[in-house]
């Protein structure tokens, strides 16, 4: 038993732990500012068209248009609980719970998903505001995503260590 190798996980450093809160503060902040867009400034009369609507006979009371901003705000409170449980799981992943390959990877799949995530319906359909909050979404995803992949080399390099000390260790005991 005493010679079976162990993979190596570890828990994220402080570094790389408030990094990402950082990060996901701005995330958030942004986000928060993109789901306001539609409630204050209206929708884009170019997504009206998209969708199908005429831009001249929308009041308050039109379905279609309360289902376009209902429909970003359902969007805003699904990244939302995707961040919190992100957040909850970084805060115990600093703490006590160790990480390994499956968290980095499935976790930067998902910030590069986000990243993409405001463009899903083009750039046309975009207010000017709208536009520039969805280009600071896409950088702060993507700069979660990098921290990850930094972090994942760091733990790459770390699991390599282990296993060679692993190795001289065990190789010194059979002679």
């Amino acid at each position: 038993m005493s010679n079976y190798y162990r993979k190596f996980k570890t828990n994220i450093n402080k570094i790389d732990f408030y990094v990402l809160v950082s990060l996901l503060a701005a995330l958030m902040f942004t986000l928060t500012i993109w789901v306001i867009i539609p409630f204050t400034l209206g929708v884009n009369e170019e997504y009206l068209k998209a969708n199908g609507i005429d831009p001249n006979s929308i009041n308050k009371e039109n379905n279609e248009a309360t289902s376009l901003t209902s429909l970003t705000l359902l969007s805003y409170i699904a990244n939302a609980f995707v961040i919190l449980f992100f957040l909850a799981y970084l805060f115990w992943a600093a703490r006590k719970v160790k990480v390994g390959y499956i968290f980095y990877l499935s976790w930067i799949f998902i910030f590069i998903t986000l990243a993409f995530i405001p463009f899903i319906k083009g750039v046309k359909i975009l207010h000017t505001w709208q536009l520039g909050t969805g280009i600071c979404i896409s950088i702060f995803s993507s700069c979660i995503s990098i921290a990850l992949a930094i972090s994942l080399v760091k733990y790459h390099m770390e699991r390599k260590i282990h296993y060679y000390e692993w190795f001289k260790i065990h190789r010194q005991k059979g002679r």
